[in-house]
């Protein structure tokens, strides 16, 4: 018996053993938490998160998240991208265990994820802990670091299990998906491919 793959058994093991990453702000929904551009302890602008892919701070100036853990705030504004959202519950369905889902945002711990569980199972997005099958949210604002770099970090210890042997992101920001896709450096064997999401539209973004 011929034990030998060809490059299409490859990339059909590749499809079953993929990671999918979707971020959550302007990919998956649309969000009203505002991010405060601090000088002086005082609040001098309060920018959209579109806003913040492209503000560089001014000398003095902080930026201060506190809307980012507002539970509340978070399931009463949020719109769902409706595109976006049927594509990652046809990922989810596809998959059938064979691979697995998760959302990689930038924000920190939510003051209530209970109801933040609860929003999201409302939209038919089946989140829990990945090791029951579920969509794992992974939350990299709690690295304390650029979006980007933490996500890099998080996505890169991932692949580091050898689990995958492709490796999807779904991200509004040109700079996070061209920092996943720097990691194809380090995991040449692991199949990459980027997305920029624009208000629901998808393109294949390359470096």
């Amino acid at each position: 018996m011929n034990n030998i793959k060809t490059f299409k058994d490859y990339l059909n093991e590749a499809e079953t053993k993929s990671i999918n990453f979707f971020d959550i702000d302007e990919t998956l929904l649309q969000t009203k938490a505002k991010i405060y551009v601090m000088k002086d302890e005082k609040v001098v602008k309060k920018l959209s998160n579109q806003e913040f892919n492209n503000y560089q701070l001014q000398p003095g100036e902080s930026f201060d998240f506190r809307e980012f853990s507002d539970s509340e705030l978070f399931a009463k504004t949020s719109k769902p991208i409706i595109p976006m959202i049927k594509k990652i519950k046809s990922f989810f369905k596809n998959l059938k265990g064979k691979g697995e889902i998760a959302l990689l945002t930038a924000r920190a711990d939510f003051d209530n994820k209970d109801k933040i569980l609860e929003y999201f199972r409302g939209l038919g997005i089946d989140v829990g802990h990945y090791k029951d099958g579920k969509i794992h949210i992974i939350r990299t604002g709690n690295l304390g670091k650029p979006s980007a770099i933490a996500k890099k970090e998080i996505v890169s210890n991932i692949l580091k299990t050898n689990k995958f042997y492709k490796a999807r992101l779904y991200d509004d920001d040109k700079r996070n998906l061209e920092v996943f896709l720097s990691l194809q450096q380090d995991f040449p064997h692991i199949i990459f491919e980027a997305y920029l999401v624009n208000h629901g539209k998808v393109k294949r973004f390359k470096s």
